[in-house]
């Protein structure tokens, strides 16, 4: 489950907190998806600062995940419009996408 925070996100299974992510600490957010035999998972990626952990990932799959995209389009107003729709096709390509990256 991904819960949006006032300053970033957490990532949590069950009641435990397995990750977070400041927007702050955001240094590049990579748009990708998997192919899984059937259908494709979408996901983002957060590359944090250096001292900040390194990585986070999300997926479309996770509750809260909606709630993300719209917050981080919302920080991160540079973020190209269509990023998801470019994502989406061709089915079954990973498709990998700087969509933002800190200058």
């Amino acid at each position: 489950m991904v819960i949006v925070t006032a300053d970033g996100l957490e990532v949590m299974r069950d009641r435990d907190l397995l990750a977070t992510v400041r927007w702050s600490e955001v240094r590049k957010i990579i748009a990708y998806k998997y192919d899984l035999f059937a259908y494709d998972e979408i996901c983002i990626g957060f590359l944090k600062e250096p001292d900040a952990d390194g990585w986070l990932e999300i997926s479309e799959e996770w509750k809260g995940f909606r709630e993300a995209i719209r917050r981080m389009e919302e920080i991160f107003p540079s973020i190209p419009k269509d990023w998801f729709n470019e994502i989406m096709v061709p089915a079954f390509e990973r498709k990998e996408t700087v969509i933002y990256q800190s200058s």
